[in-house]
């Protein structure tokens, strides 16, 4: 899940040795923190055979005031140090959406925290992947409404794409959703544990994959106009 290593990646050698040998070989998804001279990032990564990294993925979607200052970069330049990603000690956003390859599943469109949470980000992806795959850490909202809502707008994304989802939570919820949005295995909030469950296919790109919220938007300038028209009709009426 999010930030489950406690080891910088640079200095994660010994760790994801040890990672891989437990896993027999078998690629392992982590979430860890990683530096790139002075930015620090929020990342996920691939550990194959003999902890080799094969794939890198940086949030780029972040929390503003949980995981950066807004406007810190620009406030640096005017000698206020204390309140830019590195010197406030923020994380820096990553390039944007991009796939990880892994390997007999396929390629995963990553998403971590509350990446999930909005659409956009998803069809920023620059090809369609086989699967989805969220990671976060909800442990911030304990056992009230927060994980289960964050569940709701995962199985979301997966609906309006047709695309399966691997969601793994530090706390939960983790679920495999598939590509209708339902939930077909899970472990639940506050419980630890482990799954060995299929991944559902993927279905046909769907309408909103394709278009985005382009529909949405010209129905409501339909309805708009009409609005309009209909309004200057009752004044000539009158």
């Amino acid at each position: 899940p999010e930030t489950a290593v406690p080891v910088l990646l640079e200095r994660a050698e010994p760790t994801l040795e040890a990672i891989s040998e437990a896993a027999r070989g078998v690629p392992v998804v982590l979430g860890i923190q990683r530096t790139e001279g002075p930015r620090i990032y929020n990342s996920l990564a691939v550990v194959a055979a003999g902890g080799a990294v094969t794939g890198v993925y940086d949030k780029h979607h972040l929390v503003p005031f949980g995981e950066y200052m807004p406007f810190g970069d620009l406030l640096a330049r005017f000698g206020i140090y204390g309140l830019a990603a590195n010197e406030g000690q923020g994380y820096s956003a990553g390039p944007g959406a991009r796939l990880v390859d892994l390997g007999p599943l396929g390629r995963a469109l990553p998403l971590i925290c509350y990446e999930g949470v909005f659409a956009r980000d998803l069809l920023a992806a620059p090809e369609r992947p086989e699967f989805l795959l969220l990671i976060t850490n909800d442990a911030w909202f304990g056992k009230i409404s927060g994980p289960y809502q964050h569940l709701a707008q995962a199985r979301l994304r997966s609906a309006e794409l047709g695309l399966p989802m691997i969601r793994v939570a530090n706390t939960g919820v983790s679920a495999m959703i598939d590509a209708t949005g339902r939930v077909t295995d899970r472990i639940p909030l506050g419980e630890a544990g482990w799954r060995d469950a299929p991944l559902p296919p993927s279905l046909p790109e769907t309408v909103y994959a394709r278009l985005g919220d382009v529909p949405m938007l010209a129905l409501y300038a339909a309805l708009l106009a009409l609005s309009s028209w209909r309004n200057r009709a009752g004044v000539r009426r009158i």
